[in-house]
């Protein structure tokens, strides 16, 4: 009887070391996946670090900084200075270019919203160069207009978008706006000077008249009037602007229409110079804008005196 009952218990004692194998084998089949999910978690969390790292240094250089606000206005957000290396801003370098932060980079659009308060009159005044309504109006640029007791020659300049710091990226001067000459007529050329940041002298933003009605151009120093780096044409008054390279047969690199009385959308396109046209757009208004009940400005009839040169002593300062 007791040999039947050892034997009888025996199958139970078997089972269980028969258990302990079968988990043995199975956890031995899922040991690779294990092993390879584990590697695949460890990458992972690798590759997160290492963006981390590079996201928070690039935002310890450039936060803050007017750069970096400008280029959160480009079509696609975050790009750094590196994406302007293509082809619309290396043919940019290859002419004179007034500020090289404004290059507009290769494959993205500028969109800015621009007031409109500059007008022909001697003004103090400053205002905001923002982004288009689908980014929030976020400020890119100042505009400041110093006129009237203002230290050196009177201008218009672009300023960096920092509360904190009054950086002056480029300008125009208008002291030639107020020197009037007897037996002037609206068809007489006006011009205006550009400087870079520190007073550099960029080149000059002169009318042309035409057949068609009056134009305006850009040109470098030493000035060739054969050979424009951007022409304005279109309705000034209503602020419907097309801006070329070169001449009038030119690529199309920015245009400007009224979204109401006081404000202009402007689209620059890729490689264009930002610095240029914005300070071009604004000089237009300068020149021939007057308020209301005062001497109306159009295409095709402007009333603007021709000036010289601005006294030499008289270089505005950065």
């Amino acid at each position: 009887a007791g040999k039947g009952k050892a034997a009888a218990s025996s199958p139970r004692s078997v089972a269980r070391p028969s258990s302990t194998v079968e988990v043995g084998r199975q956890t031995r089949r899922l040991l690779p996946a294990l092993i390879v999910a584990g590697l695949a978690g460890t990458i992972l969390v690798f590759i997160l670090l290492i963006l981390h790292q590079r996201f928070y240094q690039g935002n310890a250089a450039t936060g803050g900084s007017a750069g970096h606000k400008l280029e959160a206005a480009w079509t696609t957000q975050a790009k750094t200075r590196e994406v302007a290396q293509s082809s619309a801003s290396r043919q940019a370098k290859d002419r004179r270019v007034l500020v090289d932060r404004l290059i507009v980079p290769d494959r993205k659009r500028l969109v800015v919203l621009l007031e409109r308060r500059l007008y022909r009159e001697r003004q103090n005044v400053g205002f905001d160069i923002t982004s288009g309504h689908h980014r929030g109006r976020s400020q890119l640029m100042k505009v400041r207009a110093l006129e009237v007791s203002q230290e050196g020659a009177a201008r218009v300049q672009l300023e960096v978008a920092d509360q904190t710091s009054s950086e002056v990226l480029a300008c125009f001067t208008t002291e030639e706006l107020w020197e009037e000459r007897p037996g002037a007529t609206p068809d007489d050329e006006v011009s205006v000077s550009l400087y870079g940041a520190g007073g550099a002298v960029f080149g000059r933003f002169i009318s042309v008249p035409t057949e068609r009605g009056v134009m305006y151009q850009v040109f470098a120093e030493p000035v060739r009037m054969d050979s424009p780096l951007y022409t304005f044409t279109g309705d000034f008054a209503e602020h419907s602007i097309r801006v070329t390279e070169r001449g009038l047969d030119g690529r199309l690199v920015a245009s400007s229409e009224s979204q109401d009385e006081d404000v202009a959308q402007v689209k620059m396109e890729p490689g264009a110079d930002a610095g240029v046209i914005l300070l071009g757009l604004l000089a237009i208004d300068k020149i021939q804008r007057y308020r209301q009940g005062r001497t109306p400005a159009s295409t095709f009839s402007m009333p603007v005196f021709a000036g010289g040169a601005p006294p030499a002593e008289k270089s505005p300062r950065a």
